[in-house]
Formats: C-alpha cells, sequence, structure tokens
C-alpha cells in the first residue's frame, strides 16, 4: 500500500492501468519466456504496448520508466540460466558458498548491451 499525490487528473488513471498492464504483462512472460533473455525485455515491451493502446502519454512515460530502471539495473540475459544451474549444483551437493562463484563463471554477466 502506498499514499500518493498529484495535481495532474491524470496521474491516478495511470497508476490503476499501470499496475493492471504489470499483472498482464508479467503473465505474457511466463507463457513466452526465453530461457536465455531478460524477461525484462518481453515483460517491458508488453507493458508499453498494452498501455499504449489506452494512452501514447502513458506509454512514453512508461518507457521513460524503463529506461530508468535499466539504468539501475541493466538487462541480464543469462540471469535464468545461472539460476537454473545454481539448482542443479545445489542437488549435487555443491555448498552455498561455491554456487555464485561456479554459476558467474559458466553464465558470466552481460558486458554489452544489446
Amino acid at each position: 500500500m502506498d499514499r500518493r499525490s498529484t495535481g495532474e487528473i491524470d496521474d491516478p488513471l495511470y497508476w490503476i492501468f499501470n499496475n493492471v498492464m504489470f499483472e498482464m504483462s508479467v503473465a505474457f512472460e511466463l507463457k513466452n519466456r526465453i530461457v536465455d533473455k531478460d524477461g525484462r525485455r518481453i515483460f517491458f515491451k508488453k507493458q508499453e504496448e498494452l498501455l499504449g493502446v489506452l494512452s501514447k502519454k502513458w506509454q512514453q512515460k512508461r518507457e521513460r520508466e524503463h529506461i530508468q530502471i535499466l539504468a539501475r539495473a541493466p538487462f541480464d540475459d543469462l540471469a535464468s540460466l545461472r539460476a537454473i544451474y545454481c539448482g542443479e549444483l545445489r542437488k549435487q551437493g555443491y555448498p552455498e558458498d561455491e554456487l555464485k562463484r561456479l554459476a558467474y563463471e559458466k553464465y558470466p554477466k552481460n558486458t554489452v548491451e544489446k
């Protein structure tokens, strides 16, 4: 729960529909997941597309918000593969403190944005 205030009449509708489109976009990404791609590539695009059906202004606003998110936390296409690999290593009995090192050794973090 959060409390927001605004001087813009459009903002409350954006907040509501942004949350609805978030849920729809997450469901879409789960059904269309690509294991070696950061799920946000699909999710962000879908959320922007859905908001754009309602308002081009909302679509552009969400695109700017996604750019800000990616500036702090860039796409990491191999994160899912690392997680799967960690699970496999865990089942084989590897100690927890080794999992991350081995996973990043096999699936390094992206160094170039695609």
